[in-house]
């Protein structure tokens, strides 16, 4: 509540009204802009780590091959400039991270467009993915619901059958 009252507009009588739709919207709107802008910064850094010839060959397929052509051929050498990225810059670490938990904001708001059996598998993934995260980062709350989440709907008659 106190939270509420510290994020209370001036022009809204209630603090309930923080909380509706319209923000979570806006918000996740806003988070999806940050994930998409961390990504692209790290993209566009990504060359750099790589040898003359890497280079050239990932320009060229950025250029000629498809989304899953490039994911095919770059992740895990992406995977690997995160990593030693992350070894090397605390900054790049923290930017690295937040994407990565931008991504799962986005990924559990698109859960909620999705809805149904696909919808609650990519809910289920990326809350189970984000409860590392969560204990690490000593957010006990959000871990502890997170957990609960997982326990009720496991619990559930709809949801044990398609989990």
């Amino acid at each position: 509540m106190q939270l509420l009252k510290f994020m209370k507009e001036e022009d809204q009588e209630e603090c309930a009204q923080l909380a509706s739709v319209s923000h979570i919207d806006t918000a996740t709107w806003h988070i999806r802009r940050l994930a998409l802008a961390l990504h692209l910064a790290l993209l566009v850094a990504f060359p750099q780590w790589l040898s003359e010839e890497n280079q050239k060959a990932y320009l060229a397929d950025m250029e000629n091959d498809t989304p899953k052509q490039n994911a095919e051929n770059w992740s895990a050498t992406f995977e690997k400039f995160l990593m030693h990225g992350c070894k090397q810059n605390a900054t790049f670490t923290m930017h690295v991270d937040m994407m990565r938990h931008c991504r799962h904001v986005v990924a559990i708001a698109l859960s909620d467009s999705i809805g149904g059996v696909e919808g609650h598998s990519l809910l289920m993934a990326v809350v189970k993915d984000s409860l590392p995260f969560s204990f690490m980062n000593n957010a006990s709350l959000y871990a502890s619901v997170c957990g609960l989440l997982l326990y009720h709907y496991k619990k559930a008659g709809f949801y044990t059958t398609n989990a």
